[in-house]
């Protein structure tokens, strides 16, 4: 069986995405994870880590093999320069790699279009700040959040330790208010966030479809 490459650009901080890859993903690919530092979840250390980890993180993966396609995982930090920041690391991962490449916001928001673009019920991790930057990055696409959540965490580790337990909780504690709201789709933000093992469970407590970071990039990884 012949191999597939895939260069994953990732937050240090990260322990989900390659392990939920592992579970999803054929097993002719192979994943060729680059660490980039990332202090927290929060505006101004996303960009940071966009601005230096990124390119150092593509200088250290350039010329190890062929690669089949490029992933920048990190849900927030892809949206955290808005449409044309998010355009520009797409085609800066494209360049530098010579394979196609996706982020995970681009992922997701691939698929909410595919999906018809529906009022979002938006489920996160992440602080107030972080949420209300995603949400423009969504509207810039013509994406609108009728509902949205979010834990409070600015902390990875602390997101990564975050039990399915807790989210299917967060999800049954507003049910009511994602099915008021109008939201024909929920999405569970977040590569480090342990959503998408239980996104069927999701699918039956909020009564309609769910989303996840990890799973659109899956999907997207497993169509090249």
């Amino acid at each position: 069986m012949a191999k597939k490459h895939l260069a994953l650009l990732i937050p240090h901080t990260d322990v989900m995405l390659e392990s939920d890859f592992r579970a999803a993903l054929p097993e002719e690919w192979v994943c060729h994870a680059c660490r980039m530092y990332l202090e927290e979840v929060g505006e101004e250390a996303e960009k940071r880590m966009v601005d230096e980890g990124v390119p150092s993180a593509l200088k250290t993966l350039r010329g190890i093999v062929p690669f089949d396609g490029v992933v920048f995982g990190c849900t927030s930090a892809s949206a955290v320069y808005g449409k044309e920041g998010l355009e520009r690391l797409h085609r800066q991962m494209g360049q530098a790699l010579g394979c196609p490449a996706q982020s995970a916001f681009g992922a997701l928001k691939e698929r909410i279009l595919q999906k018809g673009g529906p009022e979002l019920a938006l489920f996160t991790p992440y602080t107030a700040p972080v949420n209300r930057f995603f949400c423009r990055t969504l509207k810039s696409f013509g994406l609108r959040a009728v509902f949205q959540v979010g834990l409070g965490l600015s902390s990875d580790p602390e997101i990564a330790a975050c039990p399915p337990e807790k989210i299917l909780a967060l999800a049954r504690e507003n049910r009511e208010k994602v099915q008021a709201s109008g939201a024909g789709l929920a999405v569970f933000s977040c590569t480090n966030f342990r959503a998408m093992e239980i996104r069927r469970q999701l699918e039956e407590i909020l009564g309609m479809p769910v989303l996840t970071s990890n799973q659109c990039l899956a999907d997207w990884v497993k169509e090249l």
